[in-house]
């Protein structure tokens, strides 16, 4: 038995080991450029971002609407 949990455990550090030197490959080709050109990179993460912010800054508003639009009825309440 305890020859077989150390094969298994030497085919899982080697499986662990590929999976990440897979990884940094991967990860070393992004950063130079191989994978995805840097100026199809900057488009893609600029539009995201536009979009990202072009909602948050929506719904920030939405909200202050709706709380000027519950002060202005307490107001006219009070009044």
């Amino acid at each position: 038995m305890e020859s077989v949990e150390l094969v298994t455990g030497i085919m899982t550090i080697l499986n662990t080991g590929g999976v990440i030197a897979v990884l940094v490959v991967v990860l070393v080709l992004f950063f130079r450029g191989d994978l995805l050109p840097r100026k199809v990179w900057v488009e893609l993460t600029e539009k995201v971002t536009v979009e990202i912010s072009t909602k948050i800054v929506v719904a920030i508003q939405e909200c202050f609407r709706e709380e000027l639009a519950k002060v202005q009825a307490i107001h006219k309440e009070v009044k």
